[in-house]
């Protein structure tokens, strides 16, 4: 499989072009494959047009600017020293591998596990909490009903009540 085209190659320039290049490159791709030129009984040829004409557009907008341009050509100029060292490895695309628990960084898998460890404290903290409420109402309502006063242990006293 190619990879993409660069934006030189989609502008048909040179790395080295000047910034007249590039613009005058951009201006007659630009009126080219400019959308509104292509008849619209021909909705197939219009779409791959549109396709073309935002490809150019968006590789000008890169090229047209200095402080862009030089990150874009760092950019692809890593890119090209890893794909270099990849086939110098004779390696080839890579086939596709089960995902292990060692492509995760220590740190994350750490901080995941407390993450974890943490919910599941709340958690019980949290279903504690409603049970506690939950006998207290139950409680509350069936002192209500008999017209009999509170267990104890919910008026501060040290007696346990069964449940």
């Amino acid at each position: 499989m190619k990879d993409s085209p660069t934006y030189y190659e989609t502008l048909e320039i040179n790395e080295s072009a000047s910034a007249s290049e590039i613009k005058t490159a951009y201006r007659k791709l630009a009126q080219a494959y400019h959308p509104d030129k292509v008849p619209s009984d021909w909705p197939r040829l219009k779409k791959d047009a549109e396709d073309k004409f935002k490809q150019i557009n968006e590789a000008y907008q890169i090229l047209s600017s200095a402080w862009k341009r030089r990150r874009y050509d760092t950019t692809l100029a890593e890119h090209r020293e890893r794909r270099g060292q990849r086939e110098s490895e004779g390696s080839g695309p890579q086939p596709h591998r089960q995902a292990s628990s060692d492509d995760i960084p220590r740190s994350v898998r750490v901080g995941n596990a407390i993450s974890i460890a943490v919910g599941i404290v709340l958690l019980f903290f949290l279903m504690g909490g409603v049970i506690l409420l939950t006998r207290y109402v139950g409680m509350k309502i069936d002192a209500l009903l008999s017209n009999q006063a509170m267990p104890p242990v919910f008026k501060g006293g040290h007696e346990r009540v069964p449940c």
